[in-house]
């Protein structure tokens, strides 16, 4: 890990857009360093899965994009996940490199096709806009709305996923799914799920550097202030988790997100849902993604794989 956070630190180095107060250039400045790292971190996706964008359409006629990853030979119609990007509810994007990389070998390796939802993000949309666009993507996917969109979704092997901040969006959606007729999702996978918005005590807190402190107080500020939140917007203090399709939730060892993941956990577990739960040994945050040099990252994404294959039958 120290050749990559030693890249990370020489590209940051000459990106000063990185600390820019304007969201759309700092996006725009992670976006090159994030694919800087990738080309160089994260290995090539597989050229046996098409690799495609494709869109739904909104109540107000606009379109919500989707990068789809459909692996050559698998039948129709295709076991589905839907999968939230990570970037902190402010940056991140469906068109990163590593997004491509990581979903396309995911895809091949669990026999699945993952959509990528091109959720809305703060300060321009607060919560619960990104929540609304993972659902209006499963509502459009299955059932009677599932005929006109091409992507040949199995309904009945359909489920949510994400990392970081897209681990939030995917949590909330399956709350709301479970509490609303229809099927719900058959899994939920967390990676690194960013839970909590406000310092606990946890031990792994101690793990988080000033910016991070500094960036959790503007996603407080910008995404989930106290005015826009329901229900479901704190999952640590949703009071009824029962009824939530079986979890997967995978940590890294010195993430500071690592203590509030595990103990969504846990609580998932006491009321009653079937939840595995992993925590990858010399992690940092967003280090899973290394493939092309870290073993630990190719086991991190091994098993992941094998529990999405195990709870979509595809095995």
């Amino acid at each position: 890990m120290t050749r990559w956070l030693t890249r990370i630190a020489e590209h940051s180095a000459v990106l000063p857009g990185l600390r820019d107060p304007d969201t759309t250039v700092r996006r725009e400045a992670l976006r090159q360093l994030s694919d800087q790292l990738a080309v160089e971190f994260t290995a090539p996706a597989p050229d046996t899965v098409r690799i495609s964008d494709e869109s739904v359409v909104r109540p107000d006629g606009s379109s919500l994009r989707l990068r789809r990853y459909l692996p050559r030979g698998l039948d129709a119609p295709y076991p589905t996940q839907l999968w939230c990007h990570g970037g902190g509810f402010l940056l991140g994007s469906v068109d990163e490199v590593v997004n491509d990389r990581i979903c396309a070998a995911r895809a091949e390796e669990a026999g699945l096709q993952i959509i990528s939802v091109d959720i809305r993000q703060a300060p321009e949309h607060r919560y619960p806009a990104g929540v609304q666009d993972l659902l209006l993507t499963y509502d459009a996917l299955t059932g009677t709305g599932s005929a006109g969109t091409g992507l040949d979704v199995d309904e009945h092997r359909i489920g949510l996923g994400g990392v970081s901040s897209g681990g939030f969006t995917a949590t909330v959606a399956a709350l709301r799914t479970r509490d609303r007729p229809g099927r719900g999702p058959i899994h939920l996978a967390l990676e690194s799920p960013m839970l909590a918005f406000e310092r606990s005590g946890d031990p792994s807190e101690s793990f988080a550097t000033e910016a991070d402190a500094a960036f959790l107080a503007e996603i407080v500020a910008t995404f989930l202030p106290p005015e826009v939140r329901d229900e479901y917007a704190l999952p640590l203090h949703v009071p009824d988790l029962s009824g939530l399709p079986p979890t997967l939730v995978v940590t890294g060892e010195f993430d500071p997100l690592r203590d509030s993941a595990e103990r969504f956990g846990r609580l998932l577990r006491d009321a009653g849902n079937p939840v595995t739960m992993f925590r990858e040994a010399g992690h940092l945050h967003g280090s899973s993604v290394v493939t092309a040099i870290s073993d630990r990252s190719r086991a991190w994404q091994d098993r992941v794989s094998d529990a999405l294959r195990a709870a979509y039958g595809t095995a």
